[in-house]
Formats: structure tokens, sequence, C-alpha cells
């Protein structure tokens, strides 16, 4: 578990970003079938997830992003919905078992969030999952669900703020890394 602060969740999270940008990405055949088994079954040998595909390391990464990426909002900022300040985060990335986050409120209250990055076609599945695995954590007050906002058209098709049992977090992982990397607006919303 990475342990978050409002200290160090920008430096963690720039640390991070910045090691992703470094990694080598590897030469990929240009022809469909040989790319597809190429990014199926080629392995990267460097970066935080040496020895699995290229298609999971976009997976691992890009989910880490997201969990990143919302612990920094909800240390940075106060969201409504919560009422006070989150003061720790322990975060988990990669394949730790358990859930992707824990806040820590500065009444001791927690939250539990469970994040991830997925394509439109697998939101549903995605999403029934996250919501299974929060409603069996009895224990926390406070839910969260945080993902990337490219999954879905119109969040507010599912999301009822007023009557949900969870919290949302939309990431747009592209906006929100660094300028010299990506140029689109930030699209962050809480529900």
């Amino acid at each position: 578990m990475k342990q978050l602060t409002i200290e160090n969740v920008g430096a963690q999270t720039d640390e991070y970003v910045g090691k992703v940008m470094r990694w080598s990405v590897p030469q990929l055949p240009r022809d469909p079938v040989p790319f597809f088994l190429a990014l199926k079954r080629d392995r990267v040998s460097d970066g935080p997830y040496p020895g699995v595909s290229v298609f999971e390391l976009a997976n691992r990464v890009m989910s880490d992003l997201v969990v990143l990426f919302a612990a920094r909002r909800l240390l940075v900022e106060r969201p409504p919905r919560f009422g006070e300040r989150i003061v720790r985060i322990e975060a988990a990335l990669g394949t730790a078992q358990g859930h992707d986050l824990i806040a820590f409120f500065e009444s001791g209250d927690r939250l539990v969030g469970e994040c991830f990055n997925v394509s439109p076609s697998f939101f549903n599945a995605k999403h029934g999952m996250a919501r299974r695995a929060l409603r069996k954590a009895g224990e926390y007050r406070h839910k969260l669900i945080a993902f990337n906002s490219d999954a879905v058209r119109d969040p507010g098709s599912y999301i009822n703020p007023q009557e949900s049992e969870f919290a949302y977090l939309l990431i747009d992982v592209a906006g929100e890394l660094p300028d010299e990397i990506n140029d689109r607006k930030h699209h962050n919303e809480i529900c």
C-alpha cells in the first residue's frame, strides 16, 4: 500500500508518471494478426511489472493512474459530498489484494474506493464488480467508484448523486497528464 498525504501525493504521482514516460515501448508489427499476437503475448522487461504482456502492462498502468489521480483529487480538494477533509489515503497499485484505496478523514471516518480504467464495451461488467465489492465493505460509511471518464458517454444515465449509495469520481487520465505530454482539457467530476 502506498501511503499518500496532501504533502506527498503530487510528488508520488509525478514520480510514477515520470517513470511511465521513460519506459521503452517495444516495436510492434504493423500487420494485424502479428500485431495482436505481440500485444497479447510479448513480454516487457522493465517498468513496475516486468514479465507481463504489453496489453497487461497497459491495463495495469492505466488503472494505477486512475488510482493515483483519484487520490490526488480527494486529498487536494474537499469533495462537498463528504463534508470534511481527507488527511491520508492508502492506495493499492497493480495487483494488490483488497480495495484500491482507503481514505481517512480528519474525524477518523473512512472511505473505501474501487478504481479502474476500462473500455466502454466492458464498463457495465467492471462497474458491476466494483459495486458488488463495495457492498461487501459494510464497515465503511463512504464508498467511492473512480474510473476513466471516457468509459461512458453520459454519466448521468446511471449516476444519480442524490440517490446513489456510491460517490463517483470520473478521471480524465490524459487530461491529468502534464501539458508537455498531453494538452487535453481536464474533465474530472465527483458525483
